[in-house]
């Protein structure tokens, strides 16, 4: 937010959630909606497709037996992503103020 990201440590970041969220959404048994929005993003920042497959996942995620583990889980991420939107906006100086691409998993379900 404070304009002081660069390109290549955005790149960086980006890769570290798509590290967090594929391996959460499929352990969880979710639909891979942040998934994709992380792949688009990495896609848009350059990040090739054997790139992404080569990124460190996370691992050792609760037991999503129980449908209230899941719940709960999907409290903290949607409650995490609701300041997405303003964040996105913050990428103007690192993506450009008229490019979309590269900002999707931030923009969310608002996009």
């Amino acid at each position: 937010m404070s304009g002081t990201i660069d390109r290549e440590s955005y790149r960086r970041l980006v890769g570290r959630l798509y590290g967090f969220y594929e391996p959460f959404e499929i352990s969880a048994k979710l639909e891979p909606v942040r998934t994709a929005w992380l792949n688009l993003d990495l896609a848009a920042l350059g990040v090739s497709a054997s790139q992404r497959s080569a990124l460190p996942r996370c691992s050792g995620f609760p037991d999503f037996a129980k449908p209230e583990a899941v719940l709960g889980a999907l409290y903290v991420i949607e409650g995490s992503a609701l300041g997405g939107v303003a964040l996105a906006r913050g990428l103007d100086g690192v993506l450009g103020v008229a490019n979309p691409e590269g900002r999707r998993f931030f923009r969310g379900r608002e996009a």
